[in-house]
């Protein structure tokens, strides 16, 4: 569930890695990050089909998950162009961050 904010650390981790010097380790980022993205994009699928054999809302039954496990708010920054790229879009995350 919360895998995606995995892809939310990655470009700053790429940014420090580049800043001081180390692109090998940042390409490694950069791997690590599409894979990411194929990982959140098979979770929110699989989710998605779950809801649906259960006639459940997706959004809202993510956002019930994460207001009833995750203490807190979502917090910025979002890494919208990765999270789109998973299909997880910001009509599940937005509105209950912070």
């Amino acid at each position: 569930m919360f895998e995606a904010r995995g892809l939310d650390i990655r470009p700053q981790l790429i940014a420090k890695m580049h800043k001081i010097g180390d692109n090998k380790t940042a390409d490694c980022f950069k791997i690590i990050m599409e894979d990411e993205i194929g990982h959140v994009r098979t979770g929110k699928n699989w989710f998605d089909y779950e809801c649906g054999r259960l006639r459940e809302d997706p959004i809202s039954t993510w956002q019930k998950a994460v207001t009833t496990y995750f203490h807190g708010t979502l917090k910025p920054p979002f890494n919208i162009e990765a999270r789109d790229a998973a299909r997880f879009s910001a009509a599940f995350y937005k509105p209950i961050s912070g």
